[in-house]
This record gives structure tokens, C-alpha cells and sequence, in this order.
């Protein structure tokens, strides 16, 4: 028996000792990348939500005579709300500003029937990831709405007054990542005010949501596009980490830092930026995650983003044999189009020239689809109007391609933003020591003239 109460006293005595191990484990940070993500089309504006008077969008909703009344979480995503009435927005007493309700909510008369109140609940998608949302309200007179069992703001509004369209004081910006892909919920819960005034209740509730939606795509960009890049990322820890920092390179250099003074523990979020692809083909984003900070766990701390970039080309193969035209002033050419680029393309052939717009031009096929390494032959008829005297005339054709595209790039740095390097001589006084144009010429030789940065100027100034 005693033998057993010590095993039992020096047990008790281990589990104390690894409870108080446990209780004084340091906490950690844990930064790291989870996914880098682009998309060719930069972000969209969309309505994700639209108003019951534009749209008639329908709710499921709830009347109660007390607020106290409401389910418990009727506001959270995963609610059962099957067994709530289903009908359209704008919910109301009575038509305002040439808007009519499309379903009756009245609290006619004075107290207890101001503290009538309405629950809502619109279910709606979200494609692509939300970088920033609005929420725009009319309301009499005050309500909370909720994102997916998140608040969005507490009981705004206004005594005694109309809806509009939209009221500036219940309106509001949306924490993005209150949003998830697929299937999303706006809940509201509204209420009547009344001021003593006996009948003068009104109410009112409708609402739009609108955002810019990142699309994310895995396809391949034009060769010269500018993509946006989203790179998701955190904290995994159960301490905050501090001076994060994302160091973003491609081909070895740098594309951009981003860099937070802090980020909590378990904080997550987006950060973006803009890159332009330097090569033909494939080209790699790398993203690390660097911190002062004590992270153990540094096999999460890097990503790297592959993106094919590809070009088109189009060649049009015309013989320039002179061609002669019989009596009847008709003319038949043939002419091949080939697509040297890498991507499936449409083309579109025409005359560059209004001249010959009366000289019934056409192209068989045109606007025509076009593999790359694809040559298409392509007959081109023409009747020349008996009002041309005879003789020589030139037939100008277009070929264009349905990516209507122009890269722009600065050949010549302005000094004020980055040293340029120049070649430079002054002349004395008014003597003029180059008086003719040999110098701007690329062979002439400007050995003897001194080196020198931009901007070239008296003294130092902040002014550009």
C-alpha cells in the first residue's frame, strides 16, 4: 500500500511539473505565405447585391414586436431561416420619392408599435476574391447589418425621417475578408423610430452592396501585359510578429517590398502589387517572408508564382506582280495570312484608304480564326468604278489582329528620377564650338568630352 501511494505521489508530482512546463511555453511567431495568385484583368467593380427598387431582390424576413424576440444567431451564415416569409425589397409603409415597397412593413400608430422590427436574410455569390465593398442603405430609421455573422456597423441612422437613396449615415465600408468564395449572407436587422408624434411612423429598409473582385486566373498573358498579384499571407503564431516583411523578386531582381510593422497573432490578409513579366515564356515571381522576430517554422516562409507569358504575330504574304484589269474593271488577288505568335488569333482584313471604299472590296474569309503556325489563304475582289480612268493605282490592305495592343517604356530616364549618364562640353562665352550637326550623330566621336549625371544645371534644388 505504501508502495503504491509513492508511485502515486511522484506521478502526481510529474503531472505538476509538465502542467507547469506547459503553462511557461513561450509563445511564437509563425509568418509565413500561403498562396500568390494573378490576374490579368486587374480588379472589377461589380454590384454583388442590388437594391430591391432596381432589382426587386428577394429576402427571407421576419417581423417581431421586440427585438428581444429574435432567434438566437439569426444572423450567422448557417442559420435555418426556410421557415421565414420569402418576398422582394424594398421593404416599407409607403411609396417615397416615387419608389413603392414591394413588401408592406408597417408599424402604424404610437408605442408599443414603434418597437416593431424587421429581420432580413438575402443570400448571394461572390467569384473572385473581394479587395473592397461598400454597403449603401435606405433606411427609416435606423438599422445593424450584418456579412456572413460579421457587424458591419451598430444601429445607424436617423430619428423620425424618409429613406433616400442613399442615406450618407447608414452607409459604410465592408472588411473584405468578411466575404468568402461562393455562397455569401447579408442579414439586417431594422427598426421603426417614432418621436411622440403618433402617426408619424414611417418605415423603410433597402440596401446594395458593391465591390472590387479580384478574378485570379492561371492562364497565360500577353507578353508586355501588366498583371495584378495577390499575395495571401500571415501569422500562424500565437504571438504577433514584428517588422514583417515580403521581399518580391523576379529573374533575380527586385520587384517590390512590402512591409508591415506588425502583424497580431493568427492575422491573415492580402497584399498587392503590380508586375510586368520581363521574359518571353515563363517567368517566376519569388515571395519570401523575412521578420525580427523568433520563427521557427521556416518552411512556409517562401512561395514562388509561375505565369507564361506568350506573343502574337501575324505575316501577310502579298506577290506585288503588277496586276493588269480586263474591260469588265474586276480584279482578283490572292494573298496569305500566317500566325507566326503563339496565340489563337481573329483577323480582320480592310482597306486603309477611304479612296477605295466605292470599289466593292472584299476578303474571303475574313474575320477569321487563326491558329499559330496556321496559314489561311484568302481571295480578294475588287470592281473598279467606271469613273477611275484607266491607269496605275495602288491597292493598300490592313491586317489586324484582335489584340489591340501597344507596350510603352521609357528609352531615356529623366535625371530627376535616376542617374543618367551623359557625355558633355561647354562652349566659352558665345563661341560655339559645334556648329554644325556632326555631334548629334551616333558615330561621332565625343571622346574628349567629359562624363556627367542629369540634371545639368547652377546649383541644387528640391524643384524638378
Amino acid at each position: 500500500m505504501e508502495q503504491r501511494l509513492g508511485i502515486i505521489a511522484i506521478f502526481m508530482a510529474l503531472l505538476v511539473a509538465m502542467l507547469l512546463a506547459s503553462n511557461n511555453a513561450a509563445s511564437e511567431a509563425d509568418p509565413y505565405v500561403d498562396e500568390v495568385l494573378y490576374s490579368g484583368d486587374s480588379t472589377e467593380s461589380e454590384i454583388l447585391v442590388q437594391s430591391g427598387r432596381d432589382n426587386a431582390t428577394y429576402y427571407r424576413y421576419l417581423i417581431l414586436d421586440d427585438y428581444s424576440e429574435a432567434p438566437d444567431n439569426w444572423f450567422e451564415t448557417n442559420f435555418n431561416d426556410s421557415g421565414w416569409v420569402l418576398s422582394a425589397a424594398p421593404f416599407g409603409d409607403r411609396s417615397s420619392n416615387g419608389v413603392d415597397p414591394n413588401t408592406d412593413w408597417d408599424t402604424s400608430g404610437s408605442s408599443p408599435y414603434n418597437d416593431d422590427v424587421i429581420l432580413i436574410r438575402h443570400k448571394f455569390q461572390v467569384s473572385g476574391i473581394v479587395t473592397s465593398a461598400e454597403i449603401d442603405v435606405a433606411v427609416a430609421n435606423f438599422c445593424t447589418p450584418y456579412i456572413n455573422g460579421n457587424m458591419i456597423y451598430d444601429d445607424r441612422g436617423g430619428d423620425s425621417r424618409a429613406q433616400e437613396y442613399w442615406n450618407d449615415d447608414a452607409g459604410g465600408t465592408i472588411t473584405p475578408s468578411s466575404f468568402t468564395q461562393g455562397e455569401n449572407v447579408i442579414a439586417v436587422y431594422a427598426r421603426d423610430y417614432v418621436g411622440g408624434w403618433g402617426s408619424s411612423n414611417r418605415q423603410w429598409i433597402d440596401l446594395q452592396i458593391r465591390a472590387q473582385v479580384f478574378q485570379p486566373t492561371n492562364e497565360s498573358v500577353i507578353f508586355g501585359d501588366t498583371v495584378l498579384v495577390g499575395v495571401t499571407g500571415g501569422n500562424k503564431g500565437d504571438a504577433e510578429v514584428n517588422e514583417f516583411n515580403l521581399n518580391i523578386t523576379s529573374n533575380g531582381t527586385l520587384v517590390k517590398n512590402i512591409f508591415y510593422d506588425t502583424i497580431p497573432a493568427e492575422g491573415y490578409g492580402f497584399s498587392w502589387l503590380e508586375w510586368k513579366p520581363a521574359e518571353i515564356g515563363l517567368n517566376q515571381l519569388n515571395v519570401k517572408v523575412t521578420c525580427n522576430c523568433s520563427d521557427s517554422n521556416l518552411s512556409n516562409n517562401e512561395y514562388t508564382l509561375n505565369l507564361t507569358t506568350v506573343v502574337y504575330s501575324l505575316e501577310t504574304t502579298i506577290d506585288e506582280d503588277i496586276l493588269i484589269v480586263n474591260q469588265s474593271r474586276s480584279l482578283t488577288k490572292i494573298i496569305q495570312v500566317q500566325n507566326t505568335g503563339d496565340l489563337v488569333d481573329n483577323v480582320t482584313l480592310s482597306t486603309d484608304e477611304n479612296l477605295f471604299n466605292n470599289w466593292n472590296v472584299q476578303f474571303t474569309p475574313n474575320n477569321f480564326i487563326i491558329e499559330p503556325n496556321e496559314t489561311k489563304i484568302v481571295i480578294v475582289t475588287a470592281t473598279l468604278p467606271d469613273s477611275y480612268e484607266d491607269g496605275y493605282y495602288n491597292l493598300s490592305i490592313t491586317t489586324e489582329s484582335q489584340y489591340n495592343f501597344v507596350t510603352t517604356q521609357a528609352l531615356l530616364q529623366r535625371g530627376a528620377y535616376g542617374d543618367v549618364d551623359w557625355r558633355w562640353i561647354n562652349s566659352t562665352e558665345e563661341e560655339e564650338l559645334y556648329d554644325d550637326i556632326n555631334w548629334t550623330k551616333l558615330d561621332f566621336n565625343d571622346e574628349g568630352w567629359k562624363n556627367g549625371s542629369t540634371p545639368f544645371g547652377d546649383s541644387n534644388s528640391e524643384t524638378e
